[in-house]
């Protein structure tokens, strides 16, 4: 553990300037409970000697959770809010939805 304060963190993202309408806000999630194949490994017993199986299983359980939302921007402000574990990282996309 690299933090002495584990606790769920919320974090208010405000983006002024933005055009008006609906946002589709794509998040890929990186922690101690998905995609970290440290963490997977430490699980495993941390094996020095591990085989071509054992990595590739590694590789295939080790991705980023993904999750998707929707966000209408009604003031030219698109404020997010996200909520995240401690040691957990995540890449936000934010994509306009144009209008059809």
């Amino acid at each position: 553990m690299l933090f002495k304060d584990t606790a769920r963190k919320r974090i208010n993202i405000k983006i002024n300037h933005v055009h008006n309408g609906l946002y589709y806000v794509k998040t890929r999630s990186l922690s101690p409970k998905w995609g970290s194949v440290q963490d997977e490994w430490y699980r495993m017993g941390l094996v020095k000697n591990l085989s071509e199986q054992d990595i590739e299983y590694l590789r295939r359980i080790s991705t980023p959770k993904i999750s998707f939302y929707e966000c209408n921007v009604a003031n030219g402000t698109l404020e997010l809010s996200v909520s995240m574990d401690a040691h957990e990282i995540q890449a936000i996309h934010i994509f306009r939805q144009l209008q059809e």
